[in-house]
């Protein structure tokens, strides 16, 4: 197994994708009584903390390409990471949408999270391609 495969190239872009969502706001919340009161949530240190983890753990999926079954699992982990992020963001703008006083709109940074599942995805699959290729070329041996 080589680091060149394409399923490294899916994970390195959703690495520098969530990397870009870690520091854009996911939602935007405005007082309707303020002109132009846009402003930025406080940082949710539970959704920092998962893009952190994400990005620390897609790191070590890229470098464990010489053990394709570790480096699937951790694959899977990713995704799950990236399922619970959404769910999170999604809580926090059902959370603080409610107020009647205030707008909760989400961003469209928060497109970012739906590219990078598919990246996530597609990286699983061309291990799983691999892993399939391994597979057979033992059993013609």
């Amino acid at each position: 197994m080589v680091i060149q495969r394409i399923q490294t190239l899916y994970l390195l872009i959703a690495t520098v994708l969530m990397g870009v969502f870690a520091f854009m706001p996911a939602l935007e919340v405005s007082a309707e009584g303020v002109v132009n009161g846009i402003s930025a949530i406080t940082p949710d240190y539970t959704m920092l903390t998962l893009v952190c983890l994400n990005i620390v753990v897609m790191i070590i999926t890229i470098f464990r390409f010489k053990d394709l079954k570790a480096q699937i699992r951790l694959c899977k982990v990713c995704i799950l990471l990236t399922v619970t992020l959404m769910a999170v963001v999604g809580a926090l703008w059902m959370l603080n949408g409610n107020d009647e006083t205030v707008k909760c709109v989400a961003t469209y940074w928060n497109a970012i999270l739906p590219i990078v599942l598919v990246f996530e995805f597609m990286a699983h699959k061309g291990m799983s391609h691999d892993r399939k290729l391994l597979s057979d070329s033992k059993r013609i041996r």
